[in-house]
């Protein structure tokens, strides 16, 4: 009896639409070791991504945080438990947002495999794609776990870099357009309300304004005598 020769990874690669067959016994000693750290190190890393700045104000707590949840994540690795599936409801379901990024990158394999057979994504219906989507998930679980992961390392990424917004720059042609947009929907506003009554006044204008019939009382001023004798 022959030992089976290991199974290859298969690799998704998203911008060609296509799964790359690996055999890690191909690779020597010390790539296989690089292969291993960095894939632990995304692991490891994307299980720190709650851990930001906005949720844990403080640094002590916010490293030691992480480093539990590192902690946390490689025992459950060691114990065997590759799932890092969240629970958002009672009975243990993928995360709606995962499946979500699943079913999208699921219809862009749907789609690129129907045009690479002369069908035009035009003839078919939005239900009709994520049906076809849908019977991809259920024969390709693997898809769900890849979005899972690429869900996570967006995550930690996002919360460890972020951006400088102050760098950005408006450009001028559009922020005139913009004002002009506005502009010319004020002015049809304005038209539109011409000749309607307009807006009631504030409770604190009715009670400012004089009853009805009546004037305010005038200020008193001395008789002209008076002044005539100074």
């Amino acid at each position: 009896m022959t030992d089976e020769a290991p199974k290859p990874f298969i690799i998704r690669i998203a911008k060609a639409n296509k799964d790359l067959e690996v055999q890690f016994a191909d690779f020597p000693p010390d790539v296989k070791r690089y292969i291993v750290e960095q894939g632990l190190s995304k692991l490891l890393n994307a299980a720190t991504a709650k851990e930001t700045v906005k949720t844990t104000p403080d640094n002590a707590t916010r490293e030691a945080n992480s480093m539990a949840h590192a902690t946390k994540k490689l025992d459950n690795l060691k114990a065997g438990q590759i799932s890092t599936r969240a629970k958002s409801t009672g009975d243990g379901k993928t995360p709606a947002v995962v499946m979500t990024e699943a079913r999208r990158q699921a219809k862009i394999i749907v789609k690129a495999q129907a045009k690479a057979k002369g069908l035009r994504q035009a003839d078919f219906t939005a239900k009709a794609w994520t049906e076809a989507a849908n019977t991809y998930l259920a024969s390709n679980p693997a898809l769900i776990e890849a979005a899972k992961a690429a869900i996570e390392a967006n995550a930690a990424l996002s919360a460890a870099a972020e951006i400088d917004v102050s760098a950005l720059k408006a450009d001028p042609k559009l922020v005139a357009k913009n004002e002009e947009r506005k502009a010319a929907a004020r002015a049809a506003t304005e038209a539109k309300n011409a000749g309607k009554p307009g807006p009631q006044k504030s409770a604190i204008e009715k009670r400012a304004k004089p009853a009805t019939g009546t004037l305010p009382p005038s200020p008193k001023r001395a008789p002209a005598e008076v002044h005539a004798q100074h």
